[in-house]
């Protein structure tokens, strides 16, 4: 009998469904991860990713508690706890199995970490969310860490804000402790704390009407319109398009620094790089629009109407596709506007405004209509189905789908402005032979690049060596191993990372790094370890090949 009491518990629960869907997404994306890094290559969030898909499933075990569980004799308690343990454990040795040889850093205690973190955040949900949304709070904070790289030399605060992304290791940088690991196992406390007491959310009973008690009262015939708002918000509209409005844009203000000042390299740069967020959360957008008519009740009453059953699933897609299309779109439209009132402000002629703000929608409408598709067969999805697993399940689906999905079509900014417009807006640096030119579009950044090349010039120790042209570009010459150049393509120093809302008094430490690489390829000969100590970049040493360097520098300088 005992036997058989677990095994209905277990089924009540849905224990066995939980785990081995957390079992079998886990060990596709590992297969996926696996995959990708076969070339020896790694990829810092793996751990996120395997949690996540681990996590969600799992949580799902809490959202199946009734009244009769409530006041059953046995201790409810001892079975809220059960159930934790069982998610812990999976979760732990999903972790191992993932990374049985990989410890620390980015392996199975981060894996480990995050997913009771994950589990933490959606038991700490249930005090303000209903059950139905245990894995809102969760992949917020999944999506939310995924939208940056984790530095070189990650600050105090970054273990904190960052935990989810962090390494296992005890310091993040010498001297710096990392905080992740107890952060995430005090959120996984919490939640037990607000599971464990059943802190949970309890909708309040609405107050009965006045006139609902008087026996004389007319009957009123709903007006179209409310009928209209009622649909909408069992759809959930509003509070799904700023979600998808709030995750999408986040990336492009967290990116600010590579486009501020023009709205080209935002709409057709910045945006289709990051369709791989807007994207699911277009599906996850139709999957709760298409579900309406399970939350609403009506979907009983849709089948015996006798409105074909496509037009009524037509008008849920449209909707859906118009809302995301929506979310999306406007905060695009607001920063692309203020990145155009900052390159208006520069005085560089209305023909070159107006082009760079209309020749830059491209790839950003293409990024849309792919929006809008997503959100349709998310509808379709939510339509067929009223699961509260549905809409999760769907979302890390598409996740997964976007890494095989090719990356919508972009520009070749710097290619085009110098084909249209040319280096023709230039500035000599005081006190030294060189001029630095920009396109007009960039205009407005030249200033800082005149800054920031007389103070490297001031601080070499052999500026009579160095170009006497320099170009300002959008992102600069990064990485080693280039193709030589030739003399006709001068060095050249980048304006990213140091865009913002309005230029910058002198660009990032970038630019040291970025003249010292296109050095290289501009001048043959020279060798990138003494270029970067002529400019700065690294502490100045005499080496062997010093002379030499300095020899071919002087002929390409003419």
């Amino acid at each position: 009998m005992r036997h058989t009491g677990v095994m209905l518990w277990a089924r009540h629960h849905r224990v066995g469904p939980s785990v081995a869907v957390a079992v079998i997404a886990s060990a596709v994306v590992r297969g996926l991860v696996l995959l990708i890094t076969s070339d020896g290559s790694g990829i810092e969030v793996a751990p996120l990713w395997i949690a996540t898909v681990c996590a969600v499933p799992l949580l799902f075990m809490f959202t199946t508690e009734t009244d009769a569980d409530r006041t059953a004799p046995r201790s409810l308690a001892a079975r809220r706890w059960a159930l934790l343990g069982i998610a812990v454990l999976t979760s732990g040795v999903i972790a191992l199995a993932a990374f049985p040889t990989a410890i620390g850093e980015w392996g199975l205690i981060a894996t480990w970490r995050d997913a009771v973190a994950l589990l933490g955040l959606g038991l700490l949900s249930l005090a303000v969310l209903p059950p139905a949304a245990i894995w809102v709070a969760p992949l917020v904070a999944a999506l939310a860490s995924m939208m940056f790289s984790w530095p070189l030399h990650p600050g105090l605060s970054l273990g904190l804000w960052g935990a989810l992304r962090a390494p296992a290791d005890l310091l993040l940088d010498p001297g710096v402790p990392n905080l992740s690991i107890p952060l995430c196992l005090l959120i996984g406390a919490a939640g037990v704390v607000v599971l464990v007491n059943g802190l949970t959310w309890t909708p309040r009973p609405a107050a009965p009407h006045r006139r609902s008690v008087m026996p004389h009262h007319r009957s009123v015939m709903p007006h179209r319109s409310s009928a209209r708002g009622g649909i909408r918000r069992a759809s959930l509209a509003v509070p799904t398009a700023c979600l998808v409005a709030i995750v999408s844009a986040w990336p492009w203000v967290t990116s600010l620094s590579w486009w501020g000042g023009s709205p080209r390299l935002l709409l057709a740069g910045e945006i289709p790089a990051s369709f791989f967020i807007a994207i699911p959360c277009a599906v996850l957008a139709g999957v709760v629009t298409g579900q309406y008519r399970w939350r609403s009740g009506v979907a009983v009453w849709q089948k015996l109407s006798g409105r074909p059953a496509w037009t009524l699933l037509g008008r849920a897609c449209g909707a859906a596709a118009l809302t995301t299309v929506i979310a999306v779109g406007t905060p695009a439209l607001v920063m692309a506007l203020m990145a155009t009132w900052d390159l208006a402000s520069h005085d560089v002629g209305a023909s070159v405004v107006a082009t760079e703000f209309l020749a830059g929608w491209p790839p950003t409408l293409v990024v849309l209509a792919e929006v809008a598709a997503a959100a349709v067969l998310g509808v379709c999805a939510g339509w067929w189905n009223g699961r509260i697993w549905l809409a999760p399940a769907c979302l890390i689906l598409a996740l997964a789908a976007m890494i095989a999905t090719p990356r919508p079509p972009t520009q070749d900014v710097d290619q085009l402005w110098a084909d249209r417009y040319g280096y023709t807006t230039c500035a000599t640096v005081t006190g030294h032979d060189v001029t630095v030119c920009a396109p007009v579009p960039d205009k407005g950044y030249l200033p800082a690049a005149v800054t920031t090349v007389s103070q490297i010039y001031d601080q070499s120790a052999h500026p009579e060596a160095l170009p006497r042209l320099i170009h300002l570009t959008t992102t600069g010459t990064m990485g080693g191993g280039m193709h030589p150049m030739g003399l006709e393509h001068p060095p050249d120093l980048g304006a990213a990372p140091g865009r913002g809302l309005t230029p910058p008094t002198a660009l990032g430490s970038a630019a040291g790094d970025s003249l010292s690489y296109s050095t290289q390829a501009w001048c043959a000969g020279t060798d990138l370890a003494d270029l970067q100590k002529i400019f700065g970049v690294e502490q100045y040493v005499q080496t062997p090949t010093m002379g030499k360097t300095l020899a071919a520098l002087q002929k390409c300088r003419g």
